[in-house]
């Protein structure tokens, strides 16, 4: 059995092995790359999910922060696991942490798609709903103004 140092030290080697090939990898590689850790990164979400539900928010954060580099190192955006782990954030009273992951969500998505996209929308509603349940209704209605 893997000590947990030896586990963080595989998922690290294999974080890096995938970030340094990425480049040299063809589309269908690539493809074929994102299908086999696309299980990979289920289970992690399923892991993550029973850890909030027992709440080890922490943990959760680390399984969706390992979901989100590793999706980076193929070149693809973090997507639900954003949103997961903001979530994540504020139930462990990590307020400040999941502001920022929202905020950089809507950076990101305005960058890349416009401030009128859906994914842009979407980023602004869900920091909106943050705001408002943190009792900043003027920042809250602000955005939803935006929206």
């Amino acid at each position: 059995m893997a000590t947990p140092h030896k586990k963080l030290y595989l998922s690290a080697l294999c974080l890096f092995m995938t970030v340094t090939s990425v480049y040299a990898l063809s589309e269908s590689d690539k493809q074929e790359a994102i299908k086999q850790s696309s299980s990979r990164w289920m289970k992690l979400s399923r892991e993550a999910e029973l850890l909030r539900s027992k709440g080890q928010q922490k943990e959760a954060v680390l399984k969706y922060k390992e979901i989100m580099e590793e999706r980076r190192a193929l070149g693809l955006k973090p997507s639900s696991e954003r949103v997961d782990m903001a979530k994540a954030l504020c139930e462990d009273k990590n307020k400040p942490a999941a502001e920022n992951v929202y905020k950089e969500m809507i950076a990101e998505s305005e960058k890349e798609y416009g401030a009128n996209d859906p994914m842009s929308i979407f980023s602004l509603t869900l920091y909106s709903e943050f705001l408002a349940a943190e009792k900043r209704t003027t920042e809250a209605n602000k955005l939803k103004s935006q929206i």
